[in-house]
Formats: structure tokens, C-alpha cells, sequence
């Protein structure tokens, strides 16, 4: 009966030594999985901060822009006014 359940006892844990190297695999194909992920996110970020730099300059151009033409329209309102 010792001999059957050292026997038992063996395929056990080589059935539980299977299991854990099969959830190790997968664990480890999970986080490769992740490493990708986290990679292509930080690809990402990096094109939308440089397309918002571009936009931000962009607006800060038309800004200026608006301004100068306000600043022009008033001077010739004035130039009217005094005609």
C-alpha cells in the first residue's frame, strides 16, 4: 500500500508540477502581451504631444493673428471717426 501512494503522491505532483508550468506560460504570454500593449500606448502618447504642440502653436498663431486684425480694424474705425 506505501508503494501505491508514493506512486499516487508522484503523478500528483507531476500532474500539479504540469498545471503550474502551463500557468506560468500563460502568465509569462500575458505579459509579453502587456509589454506590447504598454509600447504601442507610449507610441501614442508621443504622436498626440507632438500633434498637440503643433495644434497649441497653431491656435497661439491664430490668436495673434485675431488680435492684429482687432488692432487694425480699431485703428481704422478711429481713422474714420476723425475724417
Amino acid at each position: 500500500m506505501k508503494g501505491r501512494q508514493k506512486i499516487q503522491l508522484s503523478l500528483t505532483v507531476k500532474i500539479l508540477q504540469g498545471l503550474a508550468l502551463e500557468r506560468k506560460n500563460a502568465l509569462v504570454q500575458q505579459a509579453d502581451g502587456f509589454d506590447r500593449e504598454v509600447a504601442e500606448l507610449e507610441k501614442q502618447e508621443k504622436k498626440l504631444i507632438a500633434s498637440e504642440k503643433r495644434l497649441s502653436t497653431k491656435v497661439e498663431i491664430f490668436r495673434t493673428r485675431k488680435e492684429s486684425i482687432k488692432a487694425e480694424y480699431s485703428a481704422a474705425e478711429a481713422q474714420v471717426k476723425i475724417n
